[in-house]
């Protein structure tokens, strides 16, 4: 029995140390209460640690995909469901603090047309003035919808990886529990 508990304490540290490296950060954007975009960022936890020892203008706290792009870089996007490729995005730009990766954005900026819809959207938040916040869609006959900052909310989603590595960790405990009784 200490065999399998080992073994699962190993696996435990061994996904631990493979996510070590590497966060994937997922915002959601709703409007009016529904999710219309959501966003998958890499962030770089090596490029980081290295830039914070050897950049002495480096501001930890503005960690953007305009100036560090070898820290954090757009890695999915889907509007309304509609897988976006990063790729073909027109404009991307998004600043956060990354000394606390649970808070977000403190810039988001982006425009994109959808293939499948023909819908082009462009988006624009600055948490210095979130009154200004604005989305706005241009449809293909020429309706163009604008909602402002009372519409627009965001949405941190966990982890998947997190939430893995805390259910191992509460099964573990459970079956030590039960090994008990």
């Amino acid at each position: 029995m200490k065999n399998v508990v080992k073994m699962f304490s190993a696996a435990a540290l061994l996904l631990g140390s493979l996510s070590a490296n590497a966060a994937i950060i997922t915002q959601d954007v709703k409007i009016n209460g529904d999710t219309f975009f959501s966003m998958g960022l890499n962030f770089d936890e090596m490029a980081y640690a290295d830039k914070l020892a050897n950049d002495p203008f480096f501001e930890p706290t503005q960690v953007g995909t305009a100036f560090d792009p070898d820290i954090l870089s757009l890695n999915s996007f889907s509007f309304l469901g509609e897988m976006i490729d990063p790729d073909n995005m027109d404009y991307f730009e998004v600043v956060l603090n990354g000394m606390d990766l649970s808070q977000t954005f403190s810039f988001l900026s982006f425009d994109f047309e959808s293939m499948a819809t023909g819908i082009v959207a462009a988006f624009s938040f600055d948490e210095a003035f979130p009154e200004f916040t604005e989305v706005s869609f241009s449809y293909p006959n020429g309706d163009i919808d604008v909602f402002t900052a009372d519409d627009v909310d965001f949405a941190l989603v966990p982890e998947p990886s997190v939430l893995s590595v805390l259910a191992l960790g509460i099964g573990m405990l459970l079956f030590g529990r039960r090994q008990r009784s």
